[in-house]
């Protein structure tokens, strides 16, 4: 495994670091359908883990190289760990797919 010594948020416009983090609002569909359901104490932790998952997101972004396999080990576990509030969590799995594939060459 070669990597490029490189991160998303090098020389790219904000938008490819924010952006697709758009598409992240899927990870609330179930909460939004289940809404009658759901306690007011899951829907802050279901907020709590995204704010979280947003952080880890942020961090992930900026670093270099190999140096982003613990990060995205760690982001890959969390979303795991999610899916215990929310089956919304499945649409962040995408995100450690997206900044693997840039970050670093097979």
């Amino acid at each position: 495994m070669t990597t490029f010594n490189r991160s998303l948020a090098d020389d790219n416009p904000p938008y490819w670091i924010w952006g697709p983090l758009l598409f992240s609002l899927f990870y609330f569909m179930q909460t939004i359908i289940d809404f009658n359901t759901t306690s007011l104490r899951d829907f802050a932790i279901i907020v709590l883990n995204y704010a979280i998952f947003v952080a880890l997101y942020a961090k992930t972004v900026h670093v270099r190289g190999d140096k982003v396999i613990p990060w995205l080990f760690t982001l890959t576990v969390f979303i795991t760990l999610t899916t215990y509030f929310t089956f919304g969590s499945q649409s962040l799995f995408g995100y450690v797919a997206f900044i693997t594939g840039y970050t670093l060459n097979f």
